[in-house]
């Protein structure tokens, strides 16, 4: 499968890898479900979207990596600190003087020692 998405990686749960889910949208406002494949469509009845104009519409079948989205690892280690002894910026993500974070580039903190002067 191509990754259109590269700031996500696709992690199969057990039910893609066994082909064992189905994924229907709505054919009026759109909704997606996500059934067991032993589910038919008549099973899911009207569209339970409030907003939807016509919930007897029928329901589509799709073909979606829809489970197992997540944030895609960053391509460079991470060097932000969490807890750290006499640092103000204790309890959040951050960095130290001359220590900036190479895949948080923006992470609060002093980037460069010469800002100290």
């Amino acid at each position: 499968m191509t990754n259109h998405l590269p700031a996500l990686t696709l992690t199969p749960t057990p039910a893609m890898r066994a082909g064992t889910q189905h994924v229907w949208q709505h054919s009026q406002c759109g909704t997606v479900v996500v059934t067991p494949s032993t589910s038919p469509a008549r099973s899911l009845g009207h569209c339970p979207n409030p907003s939807c104009r016509r919930p007897e519409a029928p329901w589509w079948r799709q073909q979606l990596p829809v489970a197992g989205l997540s944030a895609a690892a960053p391509t460079k280690p991470c060097a932000c600190y969490l807890d750290c002894r006499d640092c103000s910026l204790t309890g959040d993500w951050h960095v130290h003087p001359g220590e900036p974070c190479p895949a948080h580039p923006d992470a609060p903190g002093d980037h460069d020692p010469a800002d100290q002067e």
